[in-house]
């Protein structure tokens, strides 16, 4: 039995546990998406760009991760990212 049918079996049983699966469970299992993160990450903030905000980074990150798939995967994904940029639309943040 693989995890993913593992998960659904056993959600009724360990519902906080199924819940940390999803979010969690889709974890890439090499480095390389992460290293590509950071790489794309390291263009946003260098030596012509040093007075960038630490808001406007992490605003711009969060696109970087969206698109190579690191937010949050399973069925509460999507209510993260809205939940991020939510809270970016209440700081007003300029982009």
């Amino acid at each position: 039995m693989d995890c993913i049918e593992f998960w659904k079996k056993n959600s009724p049983k360990y519902p906080i546990l199924y819940e940390f699966f999803l979010v969690y469970g889709g974890a890439a299992a090499s480095s390389s998406p992460s290293d590509r993160l950071f790489s794309l990450t390291g263009y946003q903030v260098w030596d012509r760009r040093n007075k960038i905000s630490s808001e406007r980074v992490e605003f711009c990150s969060l696109g970087t991760m969206s698109k190579f798939g690191f937010i949050l995967y399973g069925t509460n994904g999507i209510e993260a990212i809205n939940k991020l940029i939510t809270n970016y639309s209440k700081r007003n943040i300029k982009i």
